[in-house]
């Protein structure tokens, strides 16, 4: 997929927004370019690296599995997901299971605090 066709994309949805690209190089001067799109809604954002989403490739079937992992309904395996739970943006793969669990909680809604004596 293209920028400019993410671009597009991304322009139809009411709760998605492209709020940053930038270009990293690797140690072999490799450019990779990555999107930076933030989910309203679920006050969520992800780093889709362009390279994983071939220009070749069925682009509405490439927006549909994007689509999803923005919306929290699959998981990310090309895409890096990124959350502020404890007040700062990280990468959630880099997260233990408490706090994965912590960020699934909280997009379900579920505050409620267990008690045991």
């Amino acid at each position: 997929m293209t920028p400019e066709r993410l671009k597009e994309l991304l322009s139809k949805e009411e709760k998605l927004d492209l709020i940053d690209e930038y270009e990293k190089t690797d140690d072999n001067n490799k450019v990779t370019k990555y999107a930076v799109i933030a989910n309203h809604e679920l006050q969520e954002v992800f780093e889709i690296d362009y390279e994983q989403f071939r220009a070749n490739e069925d682009t509405e079937h490439q927006w549909n599995q994007i689509k999803g992992v923005l919306g929290m309904k699959r998981p990310a395996q090309t895409i890096r997901h990124l959350s502020r739970i404890v007040g700062y943006f990280s990468y959630v793969e880099n997260w233990n299971n408490s706090k994965v669990g912590e960020l699934k909680d909280r997009q379900e809604g579920n505050y409620s605090i267990t008690q045991k004596y």
